[in-house]
C-alpha cells in the first residue's frame, strides 16, 4: 500500500483485455516528458483544492474541495513497485469521479489505422503545450449514452476516432491510466434526466463537478524521475 500525503504489460495485454483497441499512428519521443498542467485548456468555474502527493512521492494531483482519495489494489500491469499507485477519486457524495492506477510499462503506438468510428468529441485539452497526455471526453458512437473521460496519449481529434476505452498516457519511465467512464444509467450531477446521447454530455461538460473532474485530471504531475523496469510477463491474469 502507498502512503499518501497531503501539502496545502507492458500495457498490450490490458489493451488486449478490452478487445476494443487497435492503436494509432501519431510518432511519440523516445523520452516523454513530465506531465505538467499548462493553460492551453481552462474551465468556466474556479476550482478550489490541495496538491496531494502520491505513489511515494512520484506524482501529485490537485484534489477538489470536499473529494477523497481511497487506495485500491493495483492491477496485475502495475509492474513498477517504486511508482505504483491505483487511486480512486469520489466526489462529496462519494460517487466515483475517476480511477488513478501508474506503475505500468510505456505505452508504445503502434503505426495501425484507427477503426472506422466517429466518436462525438466533447472537450480537450493538453497538460504540456509542447507534447504530453492529454485531457478528451468523447461519447461513444455507436453508444452516445456512453462515454469515457480520461487522460491519454491520444489527441482530443484522435481519441475520436477509437472505441471509447481508456488509453494510456506516458510519463518518463512508465505509463498510467486516468479516466471516468459513463455508462447509460450512471446519473450525471446537475444533467437533466432526460436528456440523452451526446447532447446529455454535453450538458455535463457545462457543470462544476465536470469543472472540477477536468482540473484534477489536468493538474497530474510527475516530481521525481522514476528507474524505468525492463518489460515483464504479468504475474496475474484479469480474472484469477
Amino acid at each position: 500500500m502507498h502512503i499518501m500525503t497531503r501539502t496545502g504489460a507492458t500495457l498490450a495485454s490490458m489493451l488486449l483485455a478490452t478487445g476494443l483497441l487497435a492503436g494509432c499512428s501519431q510518432a511519440t519521443s523516445d523520452e516523454p516528458a513530465k506531465p505538467k498542467a499548462s493553460q492551453s485548456a481552462t474551465t468556466e468555474h474556479e476550482v478550489d483544492s490541495e496538491t496531494v502527493q502520491i505513489a511515494n512521492g512520484h506524482f501529485s494531483v490537485k484534489l477538489p474541495k470536499g473529494w477523497q482519495m481511497k487506495e485500491i489494489t493495483n492491477e496485475y500491469y502495475q509492474y513498477n513497485p517504486e511508482a505504483a499507485a491505483s487511486i480512486e477519486f469520489t466526489n462529496p457524495d462519494g460517487q466515483v469521479m475517476a480511477t488513478l492506477r501508474t506503475g505500468a510499462d510505456p505505452w508504445a503506438e503502434e503505426a495501425i489505422p484507427p477503426p472506422a468510428k466517429d466518436n462525438v468529441l466533447i472537450d480537450g485539452g493538453t497538460l504540456n503545450e509542447e507534447k504530453g497526455a492529454h485531457l478528451t471526453f468523447v461519447a461513444d458512437a455507436a453508444s452516445p449514452d456512453s462515454a469515457v473521460i480520461e487522460l491519454t496519449e491520444l489527441s482530443p481529434d484522435q481519441q475520436a476516432g477509437y472505441p471509447a476505452v481508456a488509453v494510456p498516457f506516458n510519463y518518463q519511465g512508465g505509463s498510467a491510466t486516468f479516466e471516468r467512464k459513463i455508462g447509460p444509467k450512471d446519473e450525471l450531477t446537475d444533467v437533466d434526466a432526460d436528456l440523452k446521447g451526446a447532447e446529455r454530455m454535453r450538458a455535463y461538460a457545462k457543470t462544476e463537478e465536470y469543472a472540477q473532474l477536468k482540473s484534477l485530471m489536468m493538474s497530474f504531475e510527475q516530481l521525481k524521475d522514476i528507474q524505468e523496469q525492463p518489460p515483464q510477463e504479468p504475474t496475474e491474469t484479469p480474472g484469477t
